[in-house]
């Protein structure tokens, strides 16, 4: 009973540290957009509202000294912040509606601002989930630009064959902000554990959108689940688009260890190492190994 009691008033103390961040979105649907399309730019743009304003307010409780943080956390913007945010944070919709030219949605983030700091913290420590956020969200930069490129030249142009082409490419743009929402709900979802969700937001994006990020997230979190053949899969996918990633390489080395082949392990750990993986490095001088 004594042991209930504290876990509701721990409970009830994150409850109240918490903050609500709620935003909504209105989108005018042009001749190019669907009902999908149109969600999935409308997604997109609430989420960027509400990461705009978690952003500021993280940088301004850092920047007042409200809470101890790293230097190098210290030094980040109001736009990093906000970019990283998106990899540690979740997005819950809470109404949306379709009237066939109008896309309303309405959503909300709630975090705990010391564990968003401290998450922060731990992200940035990480090289390689940093890097994967930025060009998550240079992905998703370049695919809203290219909507808007296109939504433009659909409207000037009187050629119905061109129309088609244009529109095949507007619907892959689309996708691919859809592909990186599903990519972020697969990051957080392996973060906390659930390797299994992880793994089905991961196929989701790839469906829309294939990119060696995907594959590799996907990779190690069958290697989490100890299903090496099928990590080993994604690994190799991944290579296939991103022949220079020594992470993949360093990764699949390992899960070919682990299954015993030591030749073939051995062969991706050097690999990675003379890409300048410095874990693959550090791994083979520790076991004598020249690459």
């Amino acid at each position: 009973m004594k042991k209930l009691f504290i876990f509701i008033i721990l409970i009830s103390t994150i409850l109240l540290n918490a903050k609500t961040w709620v935003r909504e979105y209105t989108y005018q649907a042009s001749e190019a957009d669907s009902k999908l399309t149109s969600r999935a730019i409308s997604l997109e743009q609430v989420k960027r509202l509400l990461l705009q304003e978690i952003g500021v307010y993280v940088h301004s409780t850092i920047l007042n000294e409200e809470v101890e943080v790293s230097g190098e956390l210290r030094e980040l913007t109001a736009k990093q912040i906000e970019i990283i945010s998106a990899g540690i944070t979740e997005t819950k919709i809470i109404e949306e509606n379709w009237n066939g030219e109008i896309y309303y949605i309405k959503a909300e983030i709630t975090a705990d601002e010391n564990d968003v700091i401290k998450r922060l913290d731990k992200v940035i420590e990480d090289k390689e989930k940093t890097k994967q956020l930025k060009e998550s969200r240079s992905r998703t930069e370049k695919a809203l630009a290219e909507i808007n490129r296109l939504k433009q030249q659909l409207a000037q142009t009187q050629d119905e064959n061109e129309k088609l082409k244009i529109q095949k490419d507007y619907n892959e743009s689309s996708n691919q902000l859809s592909a990186e929402d599903l990519f972020q709900k697969g990051n957080n979802a392996a973060e906390i554990g659930e390797y299994d969700n992880a793994i089905l937001y991961y196929q989701k994006s790839i469906e829309l959108y294939s990119n060696a990020n995907t594959y590799y997230n996907m990779g190690n979190a069958y290697g989490k689940k100890e299903n090496f053949n099928r990590a080993i899969e994604c690994f190799e996918k991944a290579i296939e688009i991103n022949p220079d990633d020594a992470n993949v390489y360093y990764n699949l080395g390992l899960v070919y260890r682990v299954k015993g082949n030591n030749e073939k392990g051995i062969g991706y750990i050097q690999k990675a190492a003379r890409l300048g993986n410095r874990a693959a490095q550090v791994y083979l001088r520790k076991n004598r190994i020249s690459w």
